[in-house]
């Protein structure tokens, strides 16, 4: 898999927000977005689908949304744009508190960008600032480093070489072989995205049993449908 895809920008805003842009091209990031949340993700089938980790509560909802982090082009739109690879880097430190469900008209402001290759130190001390202010445990320079190896082998559905990344990608999960997919495992971008974004939280909040599973059956259980 290519290496060398460029990481865009982590953009924070004044809310202490952190959310890592992944972008195939420097010169298309903007300098600013109106971000908010999502739990459906726009899926092929156009019927959306939503995600969910830690099983299911009473009412059937998850335990934990897999939240969708989208862009809108004004402040107070109700129509996200889905066509940018938004991950957010730490669970739980995100747009509002997961017990107030209110979430769809939230839209801040991102103005502030870090390089995540080059400005390593800035962005481990402001992460770290939000760290600390919260109890959480900070972040290394270790963990810092193997977030990075995965921005750089993320699979994004707008790169041009999105073909050749995915099988790669589930050629090294051993989920696809020589005959193509192995036990009818079709996986869609959204499964491969929010797979992704997990992989991050496992990282960056190694204290939450959420997020941060070794037990094997547990880590393997996502569910997919609409919260």
């Amino acid at each position: 898999m290519k290496t060398k895809k460029l990481i865009g920008m982590i953009i924070l805003s004044i809310a202490l927000i952190i959310t890592a842009l992944v972008s195939v091209n420097s010169n298309a990031a903007e300098s600013s977005y109106y971000l908010g949340i999502t739990n459906v993700r726009a899926s092929k089938d156009e019927k959306g689908a939503a995600y969910g980790i830690g099983g299911l509560k009473a009412d059937g909802t998850p335990v934990k949304k897999v939240w969708k982090i989208v862009s809108y082009p004004t402040e107070n739109s109700t129509i996200p744009d889905y066509t940018n690879a938004f991950y957010c880097i730490k669970a739980e430190h995100g747009f509002v508190n997961e017990s107030n469900p209110n979430t769809s008209g939230i839209h801040p402001l991102y103005n502030t960008r870090f390089n995540m290759k080059t400005q390593q130190a800035e962005v481990i001390a402001r992460l770290n600032a939000i760290n600390s202010s919260k109890g959480d445990t900070l972040l290394t320079q270790e963990t810092y480093n193997k977030i990075m190896w995965i921005l750089d082998n993320m699979y994004l559905p707008s790169s041009q070489v999105a073909v050749k990344d995915k099988e790669a990608l589930l050629q090294a999960a051993e989920i696809i072989g020589p005959n193509g997919y192995e036990d009818g495992n079709q996986l869609t971008d959204d499964d491969i995205e929010v797979v992704q974004q997990l992989a991050i939280w496992y990282y960056t909040n190694p204290n939450d049993t959420n997020y941060h599973v070794n037990d094997e059956k547990r880590r393997t259980s996502i569910t997919n449908n609409i919260f």
